[in-house]
């Protein structure tokens, strides 16, 4: 009777303990493939701007199997709100786009203009409105501090998934209602983007969204801009300012969900300007502040995430209203400046994360506990019954 009883209770415990490991085997599958799924749907969308079918484009092959092997001469000779295909390759030409027409390259890793221009030039000029540019890396090797790879002058430009890189200037936009979106900037010796103005003519109303910027001097720089928009980019490592608006005039900018962290001098710099908003960003470990400005006024610092070494740094007349952000004052430093802090939330969010990741620490660790003490039961048991 005593064996019959310990063999159910054996049979239960062996029971209860597959249970257990199944639904462990089997959420694990399902997170396997929760993130398979999720790699896919990203490699899809990376896809979404590629073309399958070329048929009826114009293309450009350097290996002669297609029209043209120049993407210039493929410009020049089709018509207006033309579409060209840019089968990969390295390309030395420098180009002027001067009709509205769209430039798709096969793939912004190996579809490669690289040409050297002369001193403080250019690898693409832009000089007319409704021009598109997607899948292209893009460099420029010529000599000069402000030699640049792509640059807009009118207005209505779109610059899509496009690499930039290796030259002083990786875009520069001299107009405005212009759109750049997906786009990465790296190694460019003075800055990834520069949005500039003058006292006659600002540059307004143009959308950088999903863009990386690293390793070059100033992520973006501004100069007269006025009602730009900055969103969720990461700014990050570059050897001077995430975003620098020097000069005059940069009034009304948006800067939203950004990340703009470990930039050797300052995470955001403005000057002479007002009524910018810096919305739902993340700073962190800017060497010489999160934020500086200089006469600067009616600056709005809202929902924002700042580390606990973060400094705002507020002279000559600036003002600031900081708005939900867990920030001590204590990190303000003012010279004939003010600043007001409103709704200042009890827990900083990076405390709740770590709360959290205990949390969920905790609980797997239980629930091992738990499977590694039901195990040693059973062997226990058996143990006994053997016996």
């Amino acid at each position: 009777m005593r064996h019959t009883n310990l063999l159910k209770l054996i049979i239960l415990l062996l029971t209860t303990f597959i249970i257990v490991e199944t639904t462990a085997i089997a959420s694990a599958e399902i997170h396997h493939i929760s993130n398979e799924n999720q790699q896919h749907h990203i490699t899809e969308e990376q896809n979404d701007i590629q073309i399958s079918n070329t048929q009826g484009l114009i293309t450009v092959d350097q290996t002669g199997e297609k029209t043209f092997t120049s993407i210039q001469e493929a410009l020049d000779k089709s018509p207006e709100k033309s579409t060209i295909y840019i089968k990969n390759g390295i390309y030395r030409e420098i180009l002027i786009i001067s009709k509205p027409i769209t430039l798709i390259g096969e793939s912004n890793l190996q579809t490669t203009l690289s040409p050297t221009s002369k001193k403080n030039g250019y690898a693409i000029k832009i000089n007319t409105p409704q021009v598109t540019i997607k899948n292209l890396g893009v460099t420029n090797k010529g000599p000069g501090i402000y030699t640049t790879a792509i640059q807009i002058n009118k207005p209505y430009t779109t610059i899509e998934n496009c690499n930039l890189y290796d030259t002083p200037i990786g875009l520069c936009i001299w107009s405005s209602n212009n759109k750049i979106t997906n786009c990465k900037f790296w190694d460019c010796t003075d800055e990834g983007i520069v949005l500039i103005g003058s006292k006659l003519s600002a540059c307004k109303n143009n959308l950088i969204e999903n863009c990386e910027f690293f390793n070059n001097c100033d992520g973006i720089e501004m100069q007269y801009a006025l009602e730009n928009t900055i969103s969720n980019c990461k700014i990050y490592k570059n050897t001077h300012t995430g975003i620098d608006a020097i000069a005059d005039s940069n009034n009304n900018n948006n800067i939203l969900n950004c990340e703009i962290y470990d930039n050797e001098v300052h995470g955001i710099y403005l000057s002479r300007s007002s009524q910018n908003t810096i919305q739902n960003c993340m700073l962190s470990n800017n060497k010489n502040g999160a934020i500086m400005t200089i006469e600067t006024t009616n600056t709005l610092l809202s929902n924002s995430n700042l580390d606990e070494e973060a400094k705002i740094y507020l002279y000559d007349h600036s003002t600031i209203t900081i708005d939900n952000c867990a920030f001590e004052s204590s990190h303000i430093t003012t010279k004939t400046s003010e600043y007001t802090i409103l709704n200042e939330p009890i827990q900083a969010q990076p405390e709740l994360i770590k709360l959290q990741k205990e949390t969920t620490n905790h609980n797997n660790s239980q629930q091992n506990t738990h499977i590694s003490n039901l195990k040693e039961l059973i062997q226990y048991i058996l143990s006994q019954f053997i016996k």
